[in-house]
């Protein structure tokens, strides 16, 4: 029995200190916790020398993240509680431009590591960017005396988000606007005349950015104002003027507008030119064509005769001037073309096939052709026509004929629907000496017109405007001792 106890002996010890030694391990040689958290729906927005990383943060053993980059040498700390709604947000600071890789991992309390970090790339803007950045450019300066000054841009460069406009009002408080940009053009109320107005492109290089990038500032110096857009427009693209007498403006009515202009051509010639410009996506607005006595016959009056004619008739009658060409003889006042008034058809051809035509469609839009060319199954959507004969713009492109320099009467429209008639007087040496054709097309292809036509002219040539007591006057100087009598006229009247 002894013996075997010796023996028994040294197998239980080693079995107690193999149990010893497996159960007190201190804390040192414990094995890591691992767990799988990580940074879910990770995005990242570029910015100014910085970029925004996002995440949401869905495993509740995370306590941190460790954000690093550039090659793990930099790295920011962001907490759990600094969470909103699960979802972190933290700016990067200070970065250069360029292109950087970013790495997040997540700890839990007792500073465990996640198996698997995450990454994202961001390209973050700076200077450099910065200065490639261009303004976008003027098209017009629209400064017309008593309104709005308007500044007319080309369209959006690429990665342009806006226009910042900045100007001094009357008041002289300093006035910044922004403008999207979609739009194209702006209005400076209240501007002060003869002060600066400058401005600069807003850039984001992608849509999510989160910093707005500024081009440098352009200073526009004080611009020149004008009596009108129509004598602006003459004044600095009709290559005719050279120095400029006068020009005054007034507004008839809403969408009505009434302008002249003195000027001398680079050889000292005088000019004098008046201009009715009708707006008819004014729906009050239209044109109608005049007749001797406000009827269907031929005849001869004058244009101020016909329109008090029409006027006393009950038609609340603006302005016009003289219409078609027209014979003494056999039948006096017989025009050379086609004559609709208020959907009469009064005469359907023309003397000459090569003639042209104005006419206001049964829909209240414009229309210049040739109307031997015009099917005569479109002639039930003419509701007024007169006769004309050269055509002075052509699909937005001047004309050249020369002739001689006359007294001349010519009627346009811009693809806007906004017509002009304009009057140049002549034969006078010492105040206007008249326009050939090739001058006439320049007059009124700078006033923006897609399509032109030579009305009659000489001693034809009159514009009669309304005056504010209700009478009628002849705007320009006729050639003749008297004014004369003609065929048919064409007026800007309210429509009914």
């Amino acid at each position: 029995m002894r013996i075997s106890n010796v023996t028994i002996w040294p197998g239980l010890l080693l079995a107690i200190i193999l149990f010893i030694s497996c159960t007190k391990k201190t804390e040192e040689d414990k094995e890591p916790l691992v767990f799988d958290g990580y940074a879910r729906n990770l995005k990242a927005y570029t910015g100014n020398n910085r970029a925004k990383l996002t995440f949401t943060v869905e495993d509740d053993n995370i306590d941190y993240f460790v954000v690093s980059w550039n090659n793990r040498n930099q790295t920011k700390t962001i907490h759990r509680n600094e969470a909103k709604l699960n979802t972190i947000e933290t700016i990067i600071d200070g970065l250069n431009e360029g292109t950087y890789s970013f790495e997040i991992l997540a700890y839990d309390k007792a500073n465990n590591p996640a198996v698997a970090s995450v990454g994202i790339q961001v390209k973050v803007y700076g200077q450099k960017y910065i200065a490639s950045l261009q303004n976008r450019e003027v098209k017009d300066l629209i400064f017309i005396y008593k309104k709005n000054p308007v500044i007319e841009w080309f369209g959006a460069l690429t990665g342009e988000i806006a226009l910042e406009v900045n100007y001094t009002e009357s008041t002289g408080n300093p006035v910044a606007l922004r403008v999207p940009s979609s739009q194209k053009s702006v209005a400076l109320p209240a501007y002060q005349q003869n002060t600066p107005v400058s401005y600069r492109s807003l850039y984001l290089p992608v849509a999510t950015c989160i910093d707005t990038f500024y081009s440098s500032s352009v200073t526009i110096p004080p611009p020149t104002y004008y009596a009108s857009v129509a004598t602006k427009n003459i004044i600095e693209k009709s290559g005719l003027v050279s120095q400029v007498v006068s020009q005054t403006a007034s507004d008839i009515y809403d969408g009505v507008e009434f302008s002249t202009l003195r000027f001398q051509k680079q050889n000292n010639e005088p000019l004098s030119i008046f201009i009715l410009q009708a707006n008819l996506t004014n729906s009050k607005i239209t044109l109608k064509t005049l007749m001797p006595n406000n009827g269907t016959q031929f005849g001869l009056q004058t244009v101020k005769e016909m329109t008090e004619h029409c006027n006393n008739a009950g038609v609340q009658v603006l302005a016009a001037v003289n219409g078609d060409f027209f014979e003494w003889s056999p039948v006096a006042g017989r025009p050379w073309g086609p004559v609709f008034a208020g959907g009469t058809i009064i005469k359907d051809h023309t003397k000459e096939s090569w003639l042209s035509y104005f006419a206001i469609k049964k829909d209240g839009k414009p229309q210049i052709g040739i109307f031997s060319e015009l099917p005569v199954s479109k002639h039930i959507d003419l509701r007024d026509v007169v006769g004309a004969s050269n055509r002075l713009v052509i699909d937005n492109v001047k004309t050249s004929y020369g002739d001689t320099q006359e007294p001349r009467t010519m009627v346009g429209y811009t693809d806007n629907q906004m017509v002009y008639l304009v009057v140049v007087d002549g034969r006078n040496l010492t105040y206007s000496v008249g326009m050939n054709y090739t001058e006439l097309s320049a007059i009124i292809h700078s006033m923006g017109v897609s399509q032109a036509t030579n009305l009659d002219g000489g001693g034809s040539s009159t514009m009669v405007i309304k005056e504010d007591n209700n009478t009628f006057k002849i705007a320009n100087r006729y050639s003749g001792s008297t004014p004369r009598a003609l065929a048919n006229g064409l007026a800007i009247v309210v429509d009914k």
